[in-house]
């Protein structure tokens, strides 16, 4: 990840599920700042979503919260 300087190789990655297109998430801090890293478990060299800590707080907030409720695509 060339804009925080992270080298992901070596960032502890966690799985949402074993399944085919789960999630990874890694918690980096650059700068004195925690950043919120997610990627797809089948793709890990691809696209590199960041967020910062608060955004990925008022996300697990929202989830919990049932913001992400409605119906399916």
């Amino acid at each position: 990840m060339t804009e925080l300087h992270v080298d992901t190789r070596f960032l502890r990655w966690r799985r949402s599920s074993m399944g085919p297109r789960a999630i990874e998430i890694a918690f980096a801090w650059v700068g004195g700042e925690e950043w919120v890293l997610l990627r797809l478990a089948d793709a890990p060299d691809e696209r590199v979503s960041v967020c910062s800590r608060f955004e990925w707080n008022c996300f697990l907030e929202g989830a919990k919260n049932g913001e992400f409720d409605g119906p399916p695509c």
